[in-house]
C-alpha cells in the first residue's frame, strides 16, 4: 500500500513536470483551480514568481487530503507571464449512513453524524480517535481498521473493526530523588495514575499515556504552589509486569523559595483590586495560592463578561531580599522571592450570528427561546456556558459543550459568529425504577415506555416537543398511592402526554395530561415539575465559572532571566456550602421524585 502511494505521488509529479514548461523564477500571471469546490489552500499565488517546488508541495498537499482522484497542472506561457490551471477531478461524495463497531461492545461516541460528508480519509481521522479513546481507557496496543461500505445511492457505511487487545491498569506508582515534600502529599496530587481504596478493595486505574503527562503537570504545579520554583519532575519509566504497570516518577526538588510579597501588576489590578494591589503571604513566606487564583480566576471573569476573546495571565518571579523577620520564620530560609502577577485580555468582540447545526426534529424556535446569549452582545464566555448548558436540559439532543461550538472571528469588525453542532438523541426512551425504602415509602415500582411526537406544529403545539408514554406503576402499601393521587390503588397504568419542562418556556412546559388523574393530577404534576426544577436551581452550581486556568510561572531577574518553570494550576472555584448542595440535590431526588411518571 505504501508502495503504491509512493508512486502515485511520482506519477503525479512527473504530470506536473511534463506539462509545465515555464522557466523558474518567471512572473505567474494568473492562477485556476478547477473541477472542485471545496476550500483550496496553496502556498503558489499570481504575481509570484514561477517555483516547481513550491507547485510540487502543493500537488503533493492537495493529493493527500484525499479528496481527488486525479491532479492535472497545466501551464501557458504569454508574454506577460504564466497561466496556471490546475484541474481536480473528486471522488464521488459519499454521506455517512451508520456507523458499525465489531465487535459491538467496544461502541464509543464519535463526532460523527448521519448525512455528514465521508471519505477515506475521514474514515481514518475517526479511527485514529477511537483509538485515542481506548488509549485513554487502558488499551494501550489497540487497532482499529476502518471501512467504508457501500450502502444506497451515495451512502456508505462506516466499519469500524476493533482488536483492543489487552487492558493494561495501574499497579503502583513511585517516586525517586530528592523530594523535599512527602510521598503522601506528592501521591495525594495524582488524579489519572492514583491507586484508591474502597475497603478493603484497590481501584486501579486505566494506564495511558495521557494520564501520565496530566499527572506530571499536575506534580509540577504542587513543587510551584510549595515554593519549589527550581524543581524537576520528571517521568522515570514505566515497567511493564502482565497488565500491570509501575509508574516512577524522578524529583529532584532544589531549594525551597518564600515569598515575600504577591504584587497583582495592571490590568490585572483593576479587575481585581487598586492598581498596585499587594496579596499578604503567610508569615513563614508560603505562596498565597488560594488567595492568587482567586484574583487571577476573577480577572478571567471580568475579561469573559467584557467580551474579551482572548485571555492570558502569567506569573514573574524575581529574587528579593530577606525580610527582617526571615529569622522567625519556621524554618528559617534564606531564599526569597518576589512574584508579579500579569494579565493580558483581548479586545472585546460582539456576538455575530448564532446558527444551530444538526437538529431536524424539533424546531430552531425552540433552541432559541433556552439561548440566552443574544446577537450583537457582547460575547460573554460564562454566558455561552449558561445557553448551552440550558440546551442541554432540553433533553432533546446529546450533551453538547464548548468543544461543540465553533467561532468563526471577524478581527475588523470585532464580531464573533457561532455555530452550535448538535446531535440529537434517540426519539424513544424506557425506564424501570423503583422505591430505595422498603414499602415503597420512596415512590412506586414503575415502568415506563416513551417516545417523542413526530415534528407538526410551532409553538407550544410543536409536537416534537411532547412526549406520549405508557407506563404501570405498582404500589406495595395502598397508602403509598396518595403520592399518585389514586387512593387505594395497588396498581396504576397511565397513558399520557406530557411536555417536560423547557428553558425559556417555563409555563407553557412541564405539565403531563393523563385522563386517569384528571384536573387534579394535572395540576399536580406541574406544580411538582416546577417546584422540583426551582429547588434543583438553587442547589446546583453556576455553569458560568471555567474549568482551570493554567498560569506560566518564569524567573525574570537574576541569574535565571526569562527561564521558564513551569504552570500553576488554578483550579475552579468550588460553589459555597458544596457539601450541603449534595446533599440537598440527593434529598430532591428522593422527596421530589417524578410524580406520577
Amino acid at each position: 500500500m505504501r508502495l503504491a502511494l509512493r508512486l502515485a505521488i511520482l506519477l503525479l509529479v512527473l504530470v506536473v513536470a511534463r506539462p509545465v514548461c515555464a522557466e523558474e523564477g518567471a512572473f505567474i500571471r494568473t492562477l485556476q483551480v478547477r473541477g472542485s469546490g471545496r476550500p483550496v489552500a496553496l502556498e503558489t499565488h499570481a504575481g509570484q514568481e514561477f517555483e516547481r517546488a513550491r507547485l510540487q508541495a502543493d500537488v503533493q498537499r492537495l493529493w493527500a487530503t484525499g479528496h481527488f482522484d486525479d491532479i492535472r497542472v497545466e501551464a501557458g506561457e504569454t508574454p506577460d507571464g504564466v497561466d496556471l490551471v490546475i484541474t481536480l477531478v473528486e471522488k464521488p461524495r459519499l454521506y455517512l449512513r451508520r456507523i458499525v463497531f465489531e465487535p459491538e461492545r467496544e461502541r464509543r461516541s464519535l463526532n460523527l453524524r448521519k448525512g455528514n460528508p465521508l471519505d477515506s480519509a475521514l474514515a481514518q481521522r475517526a479511527a485514529a480517535a477511537l483509538r485515542r479513546q481506548l488509549a485513554a481507557d487502558g488499551y494501550t496496543d489497540a487497532q482499529v481498521e476502518a471501512e467504508l461500505v457501500p450502502a444506497g445511492f451515495q451512502e456508505a457505511d462506516l466499519w469500524l473493526r476493533v482488536e483492543p487487545g489487552r487492558r493494561i491498569s495501574v499497579r503502583e506508582v513511585r517516586f525517586a530523588g530528592d523530594l523535599g515534600l512527602p510521598q503522601e502529599e506528592l501521591a495525594g496530587a495524582l488524579e489519572a495514575t492514583r491507586v484508591r481504596r474502597l475497603l478493603a478493595w484497590r481501584l486501579r486505574p486505566s494506564f495511558s499515556r495521557e494520564g501520565v503527562e496530566a499527572d506530571l503537570g499536575r506534580l509540577r504545579s504542587l513543587y510551584l504552589a510549595r515554593g519549589y520554583f527550581d524543581a524537576r519532575v520528571a517521568l522515570a519509566g514505566v515497567e511493564f509486569t502482565d497488565a500491570q504497570a509501575t509508574v516512577t516518577f524522578a524529583v529532584e526538588s532544589g531549594p525551597q523559595y518564600r515569598v515575600r510579597r504577591v504584587e497583582l501588576a495592571p490590568p490585572s489590578a483593576g479587575l481585581a483590586g487598586e492598581a498596585g494591589e499587594e496579596l499578604s503571604p503567610d508569615f513563614d513566606g508560603a505562596l498565597p495560592r488560594r488567595a492568587l487564583c482567586r484574583s487571577l480566576l476573577a480577572a478571567r471573569r471580568r475579561a469573559e463578561t467584557e467580551g474579551a476573546v482572548d485571555f492570558a495571565a502569567r506569573l514573574e518571579l524575581a529574587l528579593s531580599e530577606s525580610p527582617p523577620w526571615a529569622a522567625l520564620a519556621d524554618p528559617p530560609a534564606d531564599n526569597w522571592v518576589a512574584l508579579t502577577a500579569r494579565v493580558e485580555a483581548g479586545a472585546p468582540h460582539t456576538v455575530g450570528r448564532v446558527e444551530f447545526r444538526g437538529h431536524h426534529r424539533f424546531s430552531d424556535e425552540t433552541l432559541r427561546r433556552a439561548w440566552t446569549l443574544q446577537e450583537g452582545e457582547l460575547l460573554d464566555l460564562g454566558e455561552l456556558r449558561r445557553s448551552l448548558a440550558r440546551i442541554n436540559q432540553l433533553g432533546f439532543c446529546e450533551p453538547v459543550s464548548e468543544d461543540g461550538v465553533t467561532a468563526a472571528r471577524d478581527p475588523e469588525r470585532r464580531r464573533v459568529d457561532l455555530t452550535v453542532w448538535l446531535k440529537e438523541a434517540p426519539r424513544g426512551r424506557w425506564g424501570i425504577s423503583g422505591p430505595l425504602l422498603p414499602g415503597g415509602l420512596a415512590g412506586p415500582l414503575q415502568f415506563s415506555v416513551a417516545s417523542r411526537l413526530p415534528a407538526w406544529g410551532r409553538g407550544p403545539l410543536e409536537l416534537s416537543t411532547y412526549y406520549g408514554s405508557l407506563s404501570l406503576m405498582a404500589f406495595s402499601l395502598p397508602a403509598a398511592s396518595v403520592f399518585a393521587l389514586a387512593p387505594g390503588a395497588r396498581w396504576l397504568p397511565l397513558v399520557a402526554f406530557e411536555r417536560p419542562l423547557l428553558p425559556g418556556q417555563r409555563w407553557q412546559s412541564g405539565f403531563l395530561l393523563a385522563p386517569q388523574l384528571g384536573w387534579q393530577g394535572t395540576l399536580a404534576s406541574y406544580g411538582l415539575a416546577h417546584a422540583r426544577q426551582a429547588a434543583a436551581e438553587a442547589l446546583a452550581a453556576d455553569p458560568a465559572d471555567a474549568a482551570a486556568l493554567a498560569v506560566p510561572v518564569s524567573w525574570s531577574g537574576g541569574a535565571a532571566e526569562s527561564q521558564p518553570v513551569g504552570y500553576l494550576h488554578c483550579e475552579a472555584p468550588r460553589p459555597r456550602l458544596a457539601w450541603l448542595r449534595a446533599a440537598g440535590t440527593l434529598a430532591l431526588d428522593l422527596l421530589l421524585a417524578r410524580a406520577p411518571l
